[in-house]
């Protein structure tokens, strides 16, 4: 009973003790279908919800990315690190921050972002 009695303290501590924090949300969606840059004729429009994030919200995601920041390849001026199919850049301020992604309507399915 005691082993299981600290197996359980044990397992609440972290999430008791974890602290949540809501920012809010900024940025804009557009819908396309997969290919946004001179999509082929036939192809399906209006699959894909293309998010961006903006502000500290995007900062927030881009500092708990793990690995190292490396130079944007749309905007050398920026940082950029990218984890699965988000891809997050920031500038100097953190409203300057931005995540891409997208998602695949139909099943829920997160895909890249949107080109430079």
């Amino acid at each position: 009973m005691k082993r299981i009695l600290v197996l359980v303290l044990m397992l609440a501590g972290p999430a008791s003790a974890q602290s949540f924090v809501t920012e809010r949300l900024a940025g804009e969606a557009l819908f396309g279908g997969a290919t946004l840059v001179d999509p082929p004729e036939g192809e399906p429009r209006g699959t894909h919800a293309y998010l961006t994030v903006t502000g500290p919200a995007a900062r927030r995601i881009f500092d708990a990315m793990p690995g190292p920041a490396r130079p944007d390849a749309c905007e050398p001026s920026r940082r950029s690190k990218r984890a699965g199919q988000v891809t997050c850049s920031v500038g100097r301020r953190a409203q300057e921050a931005q995540c891409d992604f997208a998602l695949l309507i139909a099943r829920g399915e997160l895909t890249g972002g949107r080109p430079c």
